[in-house]
């Protein structure tokens, strides 16, 4: 029901403004731009729930400020978390997941209402991991906690519905520098932790699998 009233909203909001658009001038320059993901939404309105590509776009909600005519500059941002007890508290897991882009495009119109937009991102993340079992006996305690920093093109499409709202979707190749730090302790007999710094390097795809609804404020 409240997926129904999402897509509701946004249908509204498409009606409102394009009524608005009809009596704004059009020497109006909105420099702000609000984009939502809304993929997941959509996913879970036609039932499509279980779905996650691990190459699926990571930021939930993006911000972009017009520097001038067709140059835009761009962030993002995405946090989860989550806390799970199973067991009756003999497993504990809490993770924290957060993601911070921030770029620069330049948008090429194809047509009036159509746009291709190259640009570059610095990306950087921060995850954290801790799980903790009780056996009846010992404590076990296993946790990670990662940083990545690094950046790379994207390159996207848009569609201009007015003056006011858009939508899009964006591809992008990102290589990232991971530090990872583990920490395992495993409790009776051998209550000694185990501590381990990891470094490395990752590319991460991410293909144009998400959509974004794009409001100018």
């Amino acid at each position: 029901m409240q997926l129904k009233l999402l897509l509701l909203l946004l249908m509204s909001s498409m009606t409102v403004f394009s009524q608005t658009d009809s009596t704004t001038k059009n020497n109006v320059n909105h420099k702000f731009e609000l984009s939502l993901n809304i993929t997941t939404s959509i996913s879970n309105f036609f039932g499509n729930s279980n779905s996650n590509s691990l190459l699926a776009d990571p930021y939930l909600i993006g911000i972009k400020y017009q520097l001038k005519p067709n140059y835009y500059l761009r962030c993002g941002a995405n946090i989860k978390s989550r806390k799970v007890t199973e067991n009756f508290g003999q497993r504990n897991v809490v993770e924290n997941n957060e993601q911070l882009r921030v770029g620069v495009e330049k948008r090429i119109p194809v047509t009036s209402k159509i746009f291709f937009y190259p640009g570059i991102d610095l990306v950087g993340g921060y995850f954290y991991s801790d799980v903790q079992t009780f056996d009846g006996i010992s404590n076990t305690q296993i946790q990670a906690k990662q940083t990545t920093i690094g950046g790379g093109p994207m390159i996207g499409l848009l569609y201009q519905i007015n003056q006011r709202l858009a939508i899009s979707t964006e591809a992008a190749l990102y290589y990232q520098n991971l530090t990872t730090q583990r920490y395992m302790s495993l409790g009776f007999p051998d209550p000694t932790p185990i501590k381990r710094t990891e470094h490395g390097y990752t590319i991460l795809p991410i293909i144009p699998s998400s959509i974004y609804i794009t409001i100018k404020l």
